[in-house]
């Protein structure tokens, strides 16, 4: 895998194109124990994973059972078997060149200490919601990541810290020159009116300050402005838009969050801190659409049927029941009408 190292030109195939990541820096010296490989003028294709959830994410523990961490998720993406929900499973691919475990950055680490009774959330009245199976959980959840306060009467910043700083360890750990790349990464999971404005956040090199949530701020110029911030401090990193096609519109709008237009001063922030764009993922593509596209037959591949769940539409999930169990389904629940939405927004924070 030469010419292939975390701090080096990086091709990524299918879902982005990681090709000469520097995001308009000054370069960043090569420490010695970390020459980069050799160089292929006519570059190399790699593959891998720039989105990934792990047990740290509260939506993939406390709503689908995963109880991976992210040196399970490495192991994984390597060709090695790790036990997934009771049973040992393993690739059925090839191993991946490159994996970025993007957890959500609000309450990162959080969600998976319900299952210790000596941990403050575990007795938390949402806690008992989640192992109840309570259908009022999910909008609960969902309002985490609207910019309500976090788990009001938990204190949540000691575990978001020590959650982060596991995933920098790991990704440093499990990290292979030449062989396998990781990255520092997690999901910024801004969501205003219920509408995808979601970003996974790219490192360069084996350090990284702490998120930047929507907590933080929901704004997409807020993030851009953080990444210009923290590079001044010696931290490279760059955004990908990821899910556009569930942003309502508004991941490529013509107005900034103010409402007022586009300029180039905008447009230069966005391309400085946001060079990349997902093309496709699980919940479809996001690169067209037939109503973009008339005249391309393709422009309908890969795009998701049901974009998302439409004002007072019922929305059905799956939760955990216990480590060895597969999947279930929970009642459906209503989804209350809000009017600012004039499309089908999705509540799939994922």
């Amino acid at each position: 895998m030469s010419g292939f190292v975390r701090i080096s030109s990086v091709v990524a195939a299918s879902v982005a194109a990681l090709a000469g990541y520097c995001c308009v820096a000054a370069p960043v010296p090569v420490p010695t124990h970390q020459a980069a490989g050799k160089v292929n003028p006519l570059r190399n294709a790699y593959y891998g994973d720039l989105h990934l959830h792990t047990s740290y994410s509260f939506d993939a523990y406390a709503l689908y059972g995963t109880h991976i961490d992210p040196d399970g998720a490495y192991r994984f993406a390597r060709g090695e078997p790790v036990e997934y929900l009771g049973e040992e499973v393993k690739r059925s691919t090839p191993p991946l060149d490159f994996l970025a475990v993007t957890d959500h950055s609000e309450n990162i680490g959080v969600f998976n200490t319900l299952d210790d009774p000596n941990n403050p959330l575990s007795r938390s009245e949402i806690a008992r919601e989640v192992r109840e199976q309570d259908p009022k959980v999910w909008m609960k959840l969902v309002g985490l990541l609207t910019g309500k306060p976090p788990l009001p009467g938990v204190d949540t910043k000691a575990a978001t810290q020590s959650a982060w700083q596991r995933e920098i360890e790991a990704a440093n750990r499990n990290y292979q020159p030449d062989k396998f790349t990781t990255f520092i990464a997690y999901e910024w999971t801004s969501s205003p009116g219920l509408q995808n404005l979601h970003r996974n956040v790219i490192f360069r090199g084996d350090k990284a300050p702490n998120p930047f949530t929507c907590l933080d701020s929901l704004r997409p110029e807020d993030l851009w402005a953080f990444l210009e911030s923290i590079r001044k401090q010696g931290y490279e990193a760059l955004a990908i838009p990821h899910n556009s096609n569930l942003s309502n519109g508004l991941m490529y709008d013509w107005v900034d969050s103010n409402g007022r237009s586009i300029d180039q001063a905008y447009a230069e922030l966005r391309a400085a801190n946001e060079p990349l764009a997902e093309i496709s993922q699980i919940k479809g593509q996001s690169e067209t659409h037939p109503a973009l596209s008339p005249n391309d037959e393709f422009s309908s591949f890969e795009v998701l049927d049901q974009p998302g769940i439409k004002p007072g539409a019922a929305v059905m999930f799956a939760t955990r029941s216990d480590a060895a169990s597969r999947f279930h389904s929970m009642p459906a629940v209503s989804i209350p009408t809000n009017t600012a939405l004039s499309a089908p927004a999705t509540l799939i924070p994922v």
